[in-house]
């Protein structure tokens, strides 16, 4: 195992750990860790804590670890948790940390995780974005709005679905910037998370596509609308759903995403 995989536990004891764990399969490792937290010991989340740390060129334990530290939100670890993400030398185990502390819902993790959006490594920026979602906490939308300019398609993707979480508008005008690079499947997505931005200019854009010849941008911009929730949009999807009512070969998604939103928005209003 490489040293720096195990920082800071180094030693014989983090050794004969990670060779008993990645001996198991996934499924008797997931025993373990349930084991481990059911078992009330005082020090089981330093125990993860470790594992956090138990990455190879084979496999990411640490990652599984990562998962029941963020299943379970345990507070207590917040400060080795920061300090990991900062300082470890491995970019994996960085986003373990990374990902471990989107599930502590702890605002005090808000401004690391910020500064982690910075981190040279993409797996990194990647966890840290999808922790600062979970933490659902606005002052994200500036420093993703950031990397958004500058950064990948996969972490471009990945932050369109954060925007769509968040609901704020201003990432409307940014996506919309950018909407014709995507591909079909993010096009469509990204049309209905237009929807979740709270900007009243999603609106006129969601009903065009509602008529659009294209079935999926229809089924995006239904959900689009139901997520925007104006009761101005149900005369719309009404005509919609008396138009095809009745008759054969029609998308049963389109039916659906139409009924959906419309039930959506009567919720609402």
């Amino acid at each position: 195992m490489n040293n720096s995989s195990i920082e800071p536990n180094k030693g014989r004891e983090s050794d004969t750990l990670f060779t008993y764990l990645k001996n198991l399969s996934h499924f008797e490792r997931t025993r373990f860790f349930n084991n481990l937290i059911s078992s009330n010991l005082e020090n089981a989340f330093e125990i993860l804590l470790r594992v956090l740390y138990f990455v190879d060129d084979d496999i990411n334990i640490g990652a599984e670890a990562a998962f029941q530290i963020n299943k379970l939100g345990n507070k207590k670890i917040f400060e080795q948790l920061v300090q990991t993400l900062s300082t470890a030398r491995n970019p994996q185990i960085r986003a373990n940390a990374a990902y471990a502390l989107g599930g502590l819902k702890d605002l005090r993790a808000v401004e690391p995780l910020i500064n982690a959006l910075s981190d040279y490594e993409e797996i990194v920026r990647v966890r840290s974005a999808n922790s600062l979602a979970a933490l659902g906490d606005k002052k994200a939308i500036e420093p993703l709005l950031k990397l958004f300019r500058e950064c990948s398609e996969l972490e471009r993707n990945n932050i369109i679905d954060i925007f769509g979480e968040l609901g704020d508008e201003r990432a409307f005008e940014p996506i919309l910037e950018i909407m014709k690079q995507l591909d079909d499947d993010t096009y469509f997505q990204t049309i209905t998370i237009l929807g979740c931005l709270n900007n009243e200019k999603a609106f006129p854009l969601l009903i065009n596509w509602l008529n659009d010849q294209n079935v999926n941008v229809q089924i995006a911009a239904a959900k689009g609308l139901g997520y925007f929730g104006d009761s101005k949009a149900l005369d719309y999807l009404r005509f919609i759903q008396k138009k095809y009512k009745g008759k054969s070969g029609i998308n049963i998604s389109l039916k659906n995403a139409v009924k959906e939103a419309i039930d959506l928005i009567e919720l609402k209003t």
